[in-house]
């Protein structure tokens, strides 16, 4: 199960406990379901290997989502050998800001962008981003 559905579950069954509590019957307050979970996965030059993140001086990714109109709403930072990570997050569409950090939180190449995914009540929504290979530094002339 994905942490979305395991959390539908255990909500359900806290709320069946709750109704057969005894005594009397507390107000029910009812809020519609209006949350969605949004998971990135990330590779490294099309592969997830953790080598990879060391070889590029990477120790995580940051995700940062907007709204559809370019609003800030929250970032995390995650190890970079992980290459899955996700959120609980109200229905609508975003904007990720994806990018490899060193252990100062300094980018490393640059980051990659997911300009629409949408998020709709009790679904997954799925990005992917991935991080080519950098260019080779040039080599030095040498003198003749």
């Amino acid at each position: 199960m994905r942490p979305f559905e395991q959390r539908c579950v255990a909500g359900a069954f806290c709320l069946a406990l709750s109704l057969t509590a005894c005594g009397p019957s507390p107000a029910v307050v009812t809020q519609s379901l209006s949350t969605g979970f949004l998971t990135l996965e990330w590779t490294l030059a099309g592969v997830k290997d953790e080598s990879q993140c060391g070889a590029r001086g990477a120790t995580g990714l940051e995700v940062n989502v907007y709204t559809s109109l370019a609003e800030w709403l929250v970032a995390w930072a995650v190890p970079c050998r992980h290459f899955l990570t996700g959120t609980e997050i109200t229905e609508g569409t975003y904007k990720l800001l994806v990018r490899l950090i060193d252990t100062d939180h300094v980018t490393i190449g640059d980051a990659q962008r997911v300009d629409a995914i949408v998020v709709v009540p009790n679904a997954e929504a799925i990005a992917t981003v991935d991080f080519p290979t950098p260019p080779a530094a040039a080599a030095p002339a040498l003198a003749p």
